[in-house]
């Protein structure tokens, strides 16, 4: 990717000049950083740790702030001291990012997981769960998709139910479209169960109650109205997925959506910011 658009590779490493430049253009007052890579493959740690020094409070501007990457394939350190709380209390990241799997293709549906989200629980930070690719072996076998059906069984299995805060990007990953048709498929239903036998609550609550939204990219009015019809305002933030997308064009997309009348401008102003604000908790850290 980085050979085919090397000045994606370039404006993702520049921390300051052209960064802030370009958020200028686009109207961005904050930008909330994080990292292209993942921890699937664990020996990327120290090299990512090098990276992000920059994100600490001491070494930049207050426009941006940034998400902790975690190695989930050691699932205690990554939510304890040695990762997340530290991330967090030291550092002042806002949350953290994880990619969708293990480089194994392993979900975070088991138990051992669970430590890291409850660790984000206590901190009350969110999670922003992001797809990554399947691993060389899974290509070779046969791919289906990768990301809607893994948040699916995320959410149908209670994984992430307890968890307050799970973001997901681009506009919900196709999930918006097909949340009613899940619900109906009797072999996907989680709530209820026959006679009220299991606790686990229905994908729908789950996407009611547990998940944002961010736009990250995708900006067309068509799958913007079936977000807003699918979940609630207050969960739906608005992100550019900066460098792969462009500051400038996510400005034209929010002005068509003003433009648009299918959001009042209370509800435009919690998209591009209140919403935002209120769940990284940006005005205590201003």
């Amino acid at each position: 990717m980085w050979k085919v658009f090397p000045e994606w590779k370039q404006n993702l490493s520049d921390h300051a000049t052209k960064r802030i430049a370009d958020m200028d253009s686009g109207h961005v007052s904050f930008r909330s950083c994080l990292t292209s890579p993942g921890l699937a493959v664990p020996t990327r740690m120290v090299a990512l740790q090098q990276t992000t020094k920059w994100l600490l409070p001491s070494n930049r501007t207050p426009r941006l702030g940034g998400f902790a990457v975690l190695p989930l394939a050691y699932p205690e350190e990554a939510a304890r001291e040695r990762e997340l709380e530290r991330a967090v209390k030291e550092l002042g990241l806002l949350g953290a990012l994880i990619d969708n799997h293990l480089e194994d293709m392993t979900h975070y549906d088991d138990e051992r997981f669970w430590t890291v989200f409850a660790m984000a629980d206590n901190l009350d930070v969110p999670v922003y769960l992001h797809p990554s690719p399947p691993s060389s072996e899974i290509v070779q076998k046969g791919f289906m998709g990768n990301y809607s059906i893994q948040a699916t069984f995320g959410l149908s299995t209670a994984a992430w139910g307890w968890h307050e805060n799970i973001l997901i990007g681009h506009m919900g990953e196709m999930m918006p479209f097909m949340l009613d048709r899940i619900e109906r498929m009797p072999f996907l239903k989680t709530g209820g169960g026959e006679e009220g036998t299991t606790s686990r609550k229905s994908l729908k609550a789950a996407w009611d109650e547990n998940i944002w939204v961010t736009t990250s990219g995708m900006f067309s009015l068509n799958p913007m109205a079936t977000l807003l019809k699918t979940t609630q305002i207050e969960r739906i933030l608005y992100s550019v997925d900066y460098p792969f997308e462009n500051n400038e064009h996510g400005w034209k997309f929010i002005e068509e959506l003003e433009r648009s009348d299918v959001v009042t401008q209370e509800e435009l102003e919690m998209i591009v910011h209140g919403n935002a604000a209120e769940l990284l908790k940006l005005q205590s850290k201003a």
